[in-house]
């Protein structure tokens, strides 16, 4: 078994593909109640957070020899379809939950929860297709992309959109193995 591809370049496809859809899934929440009413409490700007999971069974995290077993499956929050800034925060944390799973198991279930269009479910195929033919996994973090928001609130495009801007990253510990 070998590990060829860096974390890098396994993640190029992600992190292009959550660049691109960061600010097209926010684009797609149609006018908030007040984006500029924001919790308190609750900071927004910085690495997006997500918490909203059920347990699959035991979990056991992959490594270089073994895929992960029952990893938590992302499930929507209450307030997804909220517009509301949270609303908004918490529809964007379960896309990249989503991704991540995908990304973790080739499982794309929850990712076609929040991909209506199927774009981006059509872009992760190779993860797909990499599990379903037991080539290969991801291994190193339970969270291969990681996204950060770089403004406190979306920003009002028109009448119908808002855009929050952000930036999608690779974890530096997530490892792409493949079996040849």
């Amino acid at each position: 078994m070998h590990t060829f591809v860096t974390r890098r370049t396994a993640l190029g496809v992600a992190a292009t593909a959550a660049l691109a859809s960061l600010t097209a899934c926010a684009s797609d929440i149609r006018p908030l109640e007040d984006p500029s009413v924001v919790d308190p409490m609750r900071p927004y700007k910085g690495e997006l957070k997500f918490n909203s999971y059920k347990s699959t069974g035991t979990y056991h995290p992959a490594s270089s020899t073994k895929k992960a077993e029952n990893p938590p499956m992302p499930v929507p929050p209450v307030n997804i379809k909220s517009k509301t800034t949270s609303g908004m925060y918490a529809a964007l944390g379960y896309w990249v939950a989503a991704l991540n799973y995908l990304t973790v198991t080739g499982d794309a279930t929850p990712f076609k929860d929040v991909d209506l269009d199927g774009i981006y479910v059509q872009k992760m195929k190779a993860y797909v297709e990499l599990y379903a033919k037991n080539e290969g996994w991801m291994y190193g973090t339970e969270t291969p992309l990681v996204a950060d928001l770089t403004e406190e609130t979306p920003q009002k495009v028109d009448d119908e959109q808002y855009r929050w801007k952000g930036i999608a990253r690779s974890h530096k510990d997530a490892v792409l193995h493949y079996v040849p």
